[in-house]
């Protein structure tokens, strides 16, 4: 006997096995059949797997042993092909003892007609049997001779054969016999074989398929007996049956499709003429009733319950009973499999059972059946496959396993189709029950879960549909049970290249990777990152070299984008079969490579060494494809190369430039990062800019900078003349001046020869333009430049003669060749600087004047003199040459000095225009450092002179201030009263600066020369440079100890709203100075600055004074009461007031009784209740009691009721 490894899906044959009490409703349809006469139809109605089947069963087994009885049963499912009344005739018929061999009268005849016309196997001439034999001997007889031809001709060409390889291999013997018997047993050997055998079998085959094209038959066809001559029979036998009831069960009938149900009940129909028959027929209600709407039958219950007379309903089984069936059919006849593939856990299985495979929409023993026998399959092939070491251990063993194998088991048998969704979602599970605990989850579902479960979102609170609401029951109720990869549990039901495979995603991933499809690859990795896996075990088995190859180009291409861990097993993959993909590397397969991924990669797997093979195989490769995303790979990562690699990485940089794989401005921008060695390759880059510039015309800034890079790397005294004469050919071009002078001035060494820049030179300056021209000069001045044509060299040199840029070009060929070539360009520079006094080569003239001689030196001077000739107008502008006059003084004094002798005699003699005393001053400050005594007293002079004509004094002021030197005590006190009377806002700065450099003469011998006061208090107050102002206020502070009071007080005016700074150094100033007054005179002038609007200004000026201060000043007003009034006194008060840190109570209230006692009208006594009002308590300290009084006093002379009515208020509050 087998052993019980599965469930058998049995009907019930007796009430022995009847779990679920059956055996009652056997007991009612006794009762119907024998308390009822017949015809009569009885339903037995259940839903699939009731066990209406096992009642059948046991009716039957009882009515077959009871007397009076017959009990035909009919599969109505068996014959849905046919037609089911013929089929419901026959096979009661056959049942009822009509013999299934018996012929009809047709069919004897038939018989009769076959056996007379019957010829197989006869032949008519020979009357012999057609055998193989005879048809192959027939066969040798036509074509004996063709056979024998066969063998003559075989046989002569194997001996032409053998006697030739015998004599080749130097076997050969002169002995016919021999020679005889090897030609015949090597024909045998192999020509029988290789032609006689196979001619042979071909006849043998031939001859076997024309025997069976012999054989033939006759015979005749009459039409299938229908329901009438059925009948017809069945009247003939019920006669013999007239006292039985023929109970026949009609089973399976809702198996049958909606047409043929329909059907079946029609030829239940046939039967109802029958007085003695009984049809028993157990169905599902519900598919019987949708079976005969889908037929478009009218009434479909009226139908049922005529043709039905008892209708038997078997109830659902209950939820606890149906459990306890469970385990109780699965201890018995489940033994062997809890013992083998269960550990003999049979509590673990009943638990299983009950928790999770019997789960609360199972409602049939078939059901049960159906959910164990699958759950016992998947445990089965999980323990297998974990005793194979194919899964990890305790897969199926441990509960934890057994439980997810239940779980999905019942998933395949109930849901199948969101079964068939794990393999797309493994996480669909936790999403729905996710989904179904917190509603906000269900928009994120993905679509296909969405369209299976038929999710209205528009109904937040219920957007399952109620159809589906088992599946999300059992997901709900079966969550606890969960496993970490609830993939391997999914895999485990497929096969071998299933698992091999993965799932359905997996399929389409690897799909798209050995296809090299590698964003189709990355988008379904990205959608499903689980997929990733099955790409690296794939490459770790894989075969074929192509498929190889599109796998680590699409891992590459996914790098970035997969994670860490995925990143590691990917690479782990690669490095073992990186060898093998470097050697089959082609250059197309070098196209599929993103080289930046492919740097990445090499990163991430540490510097493999394994690795570094793919990365060795690409700089190898002479692939012309994607030059710059290698280059720019390979560029960035430079310093990752070490020793061979480093060198092939160099060498393809430069088989790349080399072979003009990359345009220039895409190299720029490699070159711009690369950290790497470039001498390897900077010849080959030199080379490929030259020749770039010159066939494309190219002008791009960055050549100017590159090429001479590439040159400063590669030139050496062997090269440098070829590397420099590649340019020859566009030596004339001036646009590529400055590429010439930026690779002279990396050229350190100066391996280029002078000459050779010449050569360039002396084409660039003949079609020399302005835009290009400063580049040229800088060329010609970083070598000792030999122009080929000095004519033409000066005529380039006078082209620039307005720049400063002439100077140094006529000085650099000077310091080589002399001046005296070069003397036309430093004539006519020097002449352009005298033309042209304002231009930016002036400085031309102090780099050039060394290089002139007599004559030139002539030239100048006789432009001086014309330059200085006075001229009767006023209008008359006179050319400034001053600067360069001075220049020339300098050099050449002797020659100069008759210029300026001239200007002061005709100034002296003559009365001038303020234009000629400008340029007398202005030529004077340019050479008086050459100046003897006598010149100077001669410019003194002429100073005096001119300060003596209002029209000329700012030039004599100009000339003082101007002169490097004090005059003497004499000369400074008579040109000082000159100037003192005419002291301005404009010219006070300068006559400032005069006074302070001849300041050790300004002393009380001299009256103190008020003048300088004068002039410092007109910068104070009209001068807007702060720094000016404070430079005055200092002078003043460090030259007087007091100043007139009306300077005083201008002084207070203009600075009390200055800048911080200026108000900062008058405050020291005004400080220092009532510091030094006597009482009266620092007491008025405090009380001044008190009565302007700046009170502030007036109170830190004071509080900075440390001599006057404000007790000082009280007692000096209250000793000389008459000197001031209401106004001064109330004034020092609110300084009082402001101030309180002062402690003056006692001052106060006196100060304050000698305001009230001058109070002569109404607003003096009002200034005088406001001050008082204002005043503090402390203020007012132990003398408070005496202010009613004086404001009784003030309240008997005013008159003005308002301030009467102020007085009193004020009085009544103190």
């Amino acid at each position: 006997m087998g052993k019980k490894y599965f469930l058998l899906d049995a009907e019930l044959e007796n009430a022995g096995g009847d779990f679920f009490n059956s055996n009652d409703f056997k007991k009612n349809i006794f009762k119907i059949l024998d308390n009822n006469k017949t015809p009569y139809n009885i339903a037995v109605i259940g839903k699939w797997g009731l066990g209406k089947s096992s009642l059948i069963n046991m009716v039957k087994s009882e009515l077959e042993n009871k007397q009076g009885y017959k009990v035909i049963q009919i599969n109505a499912w068996k014959y849905e092909k046919e037609a089911l009344a013929r089929v419901f005739l026959r096979q009661i018929l056959l049942e009822l003892g009509e013999k299934k061999d018996k012929k009809t009268t047709a069919e004897m005849f038939n018989d009769e007609i076959k056996e007379c016309l019957s010829a197989r196997g006869e032949n008519k001439k020979t009357n012999e049997k057609n055998t193989i034999w005879s048809l192959l001997s027939a066969f040798l007889r036509k074509n004996w001779i063709f056979m024998l031809g066969i063998f003559i001709v075989s046989a002569a060409l194997y001996a032409v054969y053998k006697y030739a390889a015998l004599h080749l291999l130097g076997l050969w013997k002169d002995d016919a016999g021999y020679f005889g018997m090897n030609i015949f047993t090597g024909y045998c050997r192999n020509v029988g074989v290789v032609l006689v055998l196979p001619i042979f079998l071909s006849l043998l085959t031939m001859a076997v398929e024309r025997l069976k094209h012999m054989e033939n038959s006759v015979g005749v066809t009459y039409p299938t007996p229908g329901v009438e001559d059925y009948e017809i029979l069945l009247e003939r036998k019920m006669q013999s049956h007239k006292n039985e009831k023929i109970v026949v069960i009609l089973d399976d009938l809702d198996r049958l499709s909606a047409k043929k149900m329909v059907e079946a009940l029609d030829a239940i129909k046939v039967f109802i003429n029958y007085s003695n028959f009984v049809f028993i027929v157990p169905f599902d209600d519900d598919i019987l009733k949708n079976a005969m709407r889908d037929e478009k039958i009218q009434n479909e219950v009226g139908v049922l319950d005529k043709l039905f007379q008892y209708k038997l309903y078997l109830p659902p089984i209950y939820s606890d009973n149906i459990k306890d069936y469970a385990v109780s059919i699965c201890s018995e006849g489940l033994v062997d499999f809890i013992d083998d593939y269960c550990n003999g856990a049979y509590n673990e299985v009943e638990r299983t059972i009950r928790n999770i495979i019997i789960h609360p929409e199972v409602e049939t023993p078939r059901q049960v059946k159906k959910l164990v026998n699958t759950f016992v399959n998947n445990q089965m092939i999980g323990m297998e496959r974990e005793r194979g070491g194919k899964v990890e251990k305790g897969f199926a063993s441990s509960a934890q396993g057994m439980h997810m194998i239940a779980k999905l088991s019942v998933l395949q048998a109930d849901f199948k189709e969101f079964y068939d969704l794990l393999l797309l979602y493994p996480n669909a599970m936790e999403l729905v029950v996710e989904a179904n605990n917190d509603r906000r989850f269900v928009p994120k579902l993905p679509d296909e879960i969405k369209e299976l479960l038929k999710i209205n979102s528009n109904d937040e609170e219920k957007p399952f549909d109620k159809e589906n609401m088992p599946l999300i029951n059992f997901l709900t109720y079966t969550a606890q049970y969960q496993v970490n990869t609830i993939e391997s549990y999914l895999y485990m039901t497929m096969d071998d290249i299933a698992i091999k495979a993965g799932s359905k995603k997996q399929q389409e991933f690897l799909k798209t990777v050995v296809s090299g499809n590698m964003t189709g690859a990355l988008e379904a990795y990205k959608k499903t990152p689980e997929v990733f896996e099955s790409a690296t075990r794939l490459l770790q088995r894989t075969s074929d070299s192509e498929e190889l190859k599109h796998i680590i180009c699409v891992l590459i291409y996914m790098f970035k984008d997969i994670t860490a861990e995925n990143l590691t097993s990917a690479l782990a993959a690669i490095n073992v079969r990186a060898q093998e993909f470097a050697q089959r590397l082609t250059n197309d397969d070098e196209k599929q490579i993103d080289f930046d991924k492919l740097m990445y990669g090499y990163e991430a797997s540490g510097f493999s060494e394994e690795y570094l093979k793919i990365l060795q195989a690409c700089i190898e490769s002479a692939s012309k494809e994607q030059a710059f995303l290698k280059l720019q790979a390979y560029m960035d990562h430079i310093s990752w190369f070490k020793g061979e690699v480093l060198d092939l990485v160099l060498d393809h940089i430069r088989w790349s430039l080399d072979s003009d794989l990359i345009k220039p401005e895409e190299f720029w921008i490699l070159n711009k990062k690369y950290t790497g060695p470039r001498e390897k390759w900077a010849e080959s880059y030199y080379r490929y800019l030259v020749k770039y510039v010159i066939d494309s015309k190219n002008r791009d800034e960055r050549m100017y900078t590159e090429i001479p890079a590439a040159f400063s790397l590669c030139a050496a005294k062997e090269n440098v003349s070829d590397l420099w004469k590649l340019l020859e050919p566009v030596y004339d071009d001036v646009t590529l001046a400055k590429l010439f002078l930026n690779i002279v001035k990396t050229d350190n060494e100066k391996l280029i020869s002078d000459k050779e820049i010449s050569t360039a030179v002396d084409k660039l300056i003949v079609d020399s333009k302005p835009d290009y021209i400063d580049v040229i000069n800088e060329l010609i001045l970083s070598c000792e430049y030999e122009p080929e044509d000095i004519a033409v060299y000066c005529d380039y040199i006078s082209s620039q003669s307005d720049t400063d840029i002439a100077s140094d070009l006529i000085l650099a060929y000077e310091k080589e060749h002399g001046a005296e070539e070069i003397q036309p360009a430093v004539l006519l520079c020097m002449r352009e600087v005298m033309d042209n006094p304002d231009i930016s080569c002036a400085g031309n003239y102090s780099k050039l004047i060394g290089l002139c001689d007599q004559t030139t030196r002539q030239v100048l001077v006789s432009e001086f003199v014309s330059a200085t000739q006075y001229v009767s107008s006023s209008q008359h502008e006179y050319q400034p040459l001053q600067k360069l006059y001075g220049i020339f003084a300098e050099n050449y004094w002797t020659e100069a000095k008759p210029v300026i002798t001239k200007m002061y005699s005709y100034a002296l003699n003559n009365s001038v225009y303020p234009e000629f005393a400008k340029i007398v001053v202005d030529y004077t400050s340019e050479c008086y450092g050459m100046f003897d005594d006598a010149e100077k007293k001669s410019y003194l002079e002429v100073l005096k002179d001119f300060a003596s004509s209002a029209s000329l004094t700012p030039y004599a002021i100009r000339g003082l201030v101007q002169l490097p030197n004090k005059l003497s005590e004499n000369d400074f006190v008579e040109v000082e009263k000159q100037l003192s009377p005419i002291i301005d806002d404009e010219n006070c700065y300068d006559i400032c600066k005069f006074y302070r450099k001849n300041e050790e003469y300004i002393k009380k011998t001299n009256d103190n020369l008020s003048g300088y006061v004068e002039a410092n208090v007109h910068v104070i107050k009209s001068v807007i440079d702060e720094a000016k102002r404070i430079w005055a206020l200092q002078n003043l502070k460090r030259h007087y100890s007091g100043i007139r009071d009306d300077n005083f007080k201008e002084v207070y005016i203009a600075t009390q709203n200055a800048g911080n700074d200026v108000t900062e150094s008058a405050k020291q100033m005004f400080a220092y100075y009532l510091d030094n007054y006597d009482a009266g005179r620092m007491t008025k002038l405090v009380i001044w600055m008190l009565k302007q609007k700046t009170e502030s200004y007036a109170d830190t000026i004071i509080n900075s004074c440390k001599v006057a201060k404000c007790a000082l000043i009280a007692d000096y007003v209250l000793s000389n009461q008459n000197s001031f009034n209401v106004e001064d006194i109330l004034a020092l008060l609110g300084y009082i007031h402001r101030n309180p840190g002062q402690k003056m109570q006692h001052n106060t209230y006196r100060l304050l009784s000698v305001a009230c006692e001058k109070c002569s009208d109404t607003a003096e006594r009002k200034a005088c209740v406001e001050y008082m009002s204002a005043m503090t308590k402390k203020e007012r300290g132990a003398d408070g009691k005496f202010y009613p009084q004086m404001l009784e006093k003030m309240l008997e002379v005013e008159t003005d009721d308002d301030v009467k009515e102020q007085i009193v208020g004020l009085k009544r509050k103190l």
